[in-house]
């Protein structure tokens, strides 16, 4: 990628959150202790406990980590994912005694996924959008062989997931690749307006070869709009969350025609 197309990926991406449909004192108090973080190194160690920052990067619940173990604790090695559990998560415990976040198993089940409805040419390059604080990318960067894992986010969440992850011995970039086999969004996507969306869009998902989106938008004449735009482009199927909240939301997983 030249320097000139990078320069726009770059400017994409900068701090500018009107497009964002989350409420303006949230997002301060969110980036607020993100900054604190790359910094200082007490608040890094419990950022993820912080009510600040899980205020826009919600930890799951023991509820949904139980549900989660017993689908995934004889389909992959557990213990090599609790690693993501530095930085003062919060331990859930099975009847089993093992003890791993919930957090975790959600990027699990996410693996799980992925893994079942998708094939990949060796090695991946994945683009995820909106990035949290890398423990997908590290969860995923354990199963899969990544050529390159590219974080999409606001500039200072990129360099938090980009610090995470450089402790957890994880490579990624901040450059989209030339060929993406597979987008990612969990909820980031369907959190912005409907022209955020359509930026995204073009920039990112039409070029992608995969596509994987988990989604909060429950507006019916939004979700179906965007539906219409990704059939355009797109083979796929909608299921709803596993497990099931008060909330409907779905998962959207694609390949491209």
């Amino acid at each position: 990628m030249d320097d000139e197309t990078y320069s726009y990926y770059m400017d994409f991406v900068k701090k500018d959150t009107t497009d964002w449909l989350v409420d303006d004192s949230i997002i301060n108090n969110y980036l607020a202790v993100v900054e604190e973080a790359l910094t200082n190194e007490e608040t890094f160690s419990k950022f993820k406990s912080d009510s600040r920052y899980a205020s826009i990067v919600g930890m799951s619940d023991e509820n949904q980590a139980t549900m989660w173990y017993k689908s995934l604790k004889h389909k992959f090695p557990l213990p090599l994912f609790t690693r993501n559990d530095v930085c003062g998560a919060s331990l859930w415990e099975s009847d089993d005694h093992f003890k791993i976040s919930a957090n975790t198993l959600h990027y699990a089940w996410t693996l799980k996924e992925i893994d079942e409805y998708f094939y990949f040419p060796n090695p991946i390059n994945i683009l995820e959008l909106g990035v949290g604080y890398g423990g997908l990318c590290f969860v995923l960067s354990n199963f899969f062989p990544i050529g390159s894992y590219c974080l999409i986010d606001l500039p200072v969440v990129q360099k938090l997931a980009q610090k995470y992850l450089s402790k957890l011995n994880i490579q990624t970039t901040l450059e989209p690749p030339d060929r993406i086999d597979l987008f990612i969004s969990e909820f980031c996507l369907s959190e912005f307006t409907d022209y955020k969306i359509d930026e995204f869009y073009d920039l990112y998902i039409r070029n992608a070869n995969n596509i994987y989106l988990q989604m909060n938008l429950h507006n019916e004449s939004r979700k179906q709009r965007f539906l219409r735009k990704l059939s355009k482009d797109f083979s796929y199927e909608v299921s709803d969350e596993f497990p099931k909240n008060p909330w409907p939301n779905y998962v959207i997983r694609g390949k491209h025609v």
